[in-house]
């Protein structure tokens, strides 16, 4: 968009590809009011123009090259050839507020285009637009029926009225090629091309009530193993492709999945889910499957492992146990040849100092009984 010179002045101009593509006419904001609408000279009813691009004017006639659409009123263009003028198809006049105009290029006067204007009033439509059809290209008219918006949440593809989306892309995502399209109907028919490989169709759209966990299969393709198509497990419908990166993982819809070895052609991946087997033991019966190795994925086998371990770990501790026993006899024998080297028999002298313990015990009997005596004594008298 932007001003041009219009006479003495300037205007504002729109185009789509050079005008080359048409199919929306401007509406301007019915809140324009006071001095910046004066100075750019835009009203409520400002007229609404829309061009072909030149074409041959020795193009044969033809009663039908498109319809300008004003909300769901359709007015069917025709083209003739004698005179390069365009008409409103099956006869009739167009309204008053409503022109079909022939231009000739300025720098070849055997081109010519088409100029529609629609005057703006406030019970019209605003909803202005061309449909084209299969004759419309051969006649400089090129409309697309969709908008393709990058907006703040990712990418949006809207229509226009009811019509399909017919529009074609091409998409080149730094968001883990992440491509969303809302809105679409259960008989919508979605296309998506990967690269040089056929476009893979798909037919179903299904609006879910709540989140449920869902279970993929992942396909290696053959002709490119770098990426991988991803079917839903249960149905057999594919819902999407990526592509694996430089460190042999992808992510989808929040799964990050990393891939072990070489990815060749044709194999098959599959992520499964066991919220339906909750507190059933199913974990327990998996983690007894992967005791054993097996030697076709090389998955498993943490039982010999295991085994290696308990086998390696009680014979270090018998061995360990064998020569504290040998320590402890070594022990008790240089314990036995110390007290012999030093002339002393503990149980000798326990002996003895048993017998010296009895004569002391003795000998304060005889005090006590002698002390006894000597009280009597000294009483008698």
């Amino acid at each position: 968009m932007n001003f041009e010179v219009d006479g003495a002045g300037i205007r504002l101009k729109a185009n789509a590809n050079s005008g080359v593509v048409s199919g929306h006419g401007i509406t301007f904001s019915s809140t324009n009011a006071g001095q910046v609408a004066t100075d750019f000279h835009i009203s409520n009813t400002s007229k609404t123009e829309i061009y072909s691009k030149y074409f041959a004017k020795s193009k044969a006639s033809d009663t039908d090259i498109g319809s300008v659409m004003v909300g769901a009123d359709a007015y069917v263009i025709e083209f003739v050839s004698g005179n390069d003028t365009f008409v409103k198809a099956g006869g009739g006049a167009l309204p008053a507020w409503m022109s079909f105009t022939a231009e000739t290029n300025p720098s070849d006067n055997t081109q010519v285009r088409l100029k529609v204007s629609i005057n703006d009033d406030a019970t019209r439509n605003k909803n202005i637009r061309i449909n084209s059809n299969a004759d419309s290209k051969n006649y400089g008219i090129s409309t697309v029926d969709a908008q393709l918006l990058v907006s703040g949440d990712g990418l949006r593809i809207s229509n226009i009225g009811d019509q399909r989306v017919k529009s074609s892309a091409t998409v080149n995502s730094l968001a883990s090629e992440i491509l969303s399209i809302d809105g679409l109907r259960g008989e919508d028919l979605v296309f998506i091309s990967n690269g040089n490989r056929n476009p893979i169709a798909l037919g179903e759209a299904v609006k879910a009530t709540a989140e449920a966990t869902r279970e993929y299969s992942l396909v290696a393709s053959k002709v490119d193993p770098s990426s991988v198509d991803i079917f839903d497990f249960s149905t057999g419908h594919i819902v999407g492709s990526r592509s694996i990166s430089g460190d042999n993982s992808t992510t989808f819809q929040g799964l990050t999945i990393d891939f072990k070895g070489v990815v060749n052609g044709g194999d098959t991946f599959r992520v499964l889910v066991s919220d339906a087997n909750i507190d059933d033991g199913n974990n327990l019966n998996n983690m007894l499957d992967t005791s054993l190795l097996n030697k076709e994925t090389g998955i498993g086998g943490y039982s010999d492992v295991f085994g290696k371990i308990v086998s390696n770990t009680g014979a270090e501790i018998q061995a360990n146990q064998q020569t504290l026993e040998t320590f402890e006899v070594a022990y008790q024998v240089a314990l036995d040849n110390k007290n012999e080297f030093s002339g002393v028999d503990l149980d000798t002298e326990a002996a003895r100092l048993m017998e010296q313990q009895q004569a002391y015990q003795a000998l304060a009997r005889v005090l006590t009984t002698a002390r006894e005596l000597l009280d009597t004594l000294l009483r008698s008298f």
